[in-house]
């Protein structure tokens, strides 16, 4: 939704921008290809992802957590910002490489980690979580309906053979795994063991609330989000600057104050076009606000 983005940020040439989730650097550099003396600081936790971009003039790549806009901003003597793109998606690289574990597709480390240097893998996850955390696991980030079933099958199988693999974990399930559309019940599996392993949803809490506070008056806020619990938070978010989330507000809290003016008053899916290109977009939603 490259266009769509940049249509809502309205890229001012001379002004600075954060990409937030720099993954690939498509993002990046169509905003850096506007700028003439503007500047765009790219942020990504993934160390393999600043090695692979390919650099521009206007571009600053930061290798830090998306949470830590702020403080890395602060170090460079920047306070306000014009616009802040967020694509909360996995990245291409992140899932095709096997030795990142994100997966079911591929045998590799179950890792999942996007940032290599965290101490805590999915796999070290698995095997240290009891039953019912693993259950709460699969509820929070799932929407899992058999969770119970399906967290008894992974506490059951790591007292035999401790988790290493994407296959030990796709091996654990194959009891429940239906013998077509396989993918549908692995794919939330994976994404609530990913979401747990990287603290994607405290990290995002953190996220939205710098960039809150770093935007400028008439500001914009753009976030591509990939599962209705992400969706959500951003929602709420923009709307109230309120979280009204089950496991934001249980955790996080949520402050009131109305401090954006909504852009999208429903999430803008992806073309047929654009699906069509990249299967992978289908689930994606654009949200876009406006600091007041």
């Amino acid at each position: 939704m490259l266009s769509e983005c940049l249509e809502a940020l309205q890229i001012h040439p001379e002004k600075i921008y954060i990409d937030a989730t720099l993954g690939g650097g498509g993002h990046t550099l169509a905003i850096a290809k506007q700028l003439t003396t503007g500047l765009i600081f790219a942020f990504d936790q993934d160390i393999d992802a600043i090695k692979n971009f390919s650099g521009h003039p206007n571009v600053v790549a930061v290798t830090a957590n998306f949470s830590d806009i702020a403080t890395e901003l602060t170090k460079r003597n920047i306070f306000s910002v014009s616009g802040i793109l967020a694509d909360l998606g996995v990245s291409s690289h992140q899932i095709d490489i096997p030795e990142r574990g994100f997966s079911f597709r591929y045998d590799g480390p179950l890792d999942m980690r996007m940032n290599k240097n965290q101490p805590k893998s999915a796999a070290s996850i698995l095997n240290e979580y009891s039953e019912s955390a693993i259950e709460k696991m699969l509820n929070q980030y799932g929407d899992v309906s058999n969770s119970q079933k399906i967290a008894r099958l992974i506490f059951n199988y790591k007292q035999f053979k401790p988790f290493q693999t994407t296959q030990d974990l796709v091996a654990a399930l194959e009891p429940l795994t239906p013998k077509f559309h396989s993918y549908q019940f692995l794919a939330p599996i994976f994404q609530a063991i990913r979401i747990e392993t990287n603290e994607e949803m405290k990290h995002l809490i953190l996220f939205l609330e710098q960039a809150a506070k770093l935007l400028e008056t008439n500001g914009k806020l753009v976030v591509l989000t990939y599962h209705s619990i992400e969706d959500r938070i951003v929602k709420h978010f923009m709307k109230s600057k309120n979280y009204s989330d089950d496991n934001a507000d249980q955790v996080f809290g949520g402050s009131k104050g109305n401090v954006f003016e909504v852009l999208t008053k429903k999430a803008m899916p992806p073309s047929e076009s654009e699906i069509a290109v990249n299967p992978r977009s289908r689930s994606a939603k654009l949200r876009a606000a406006r600091k007041r």
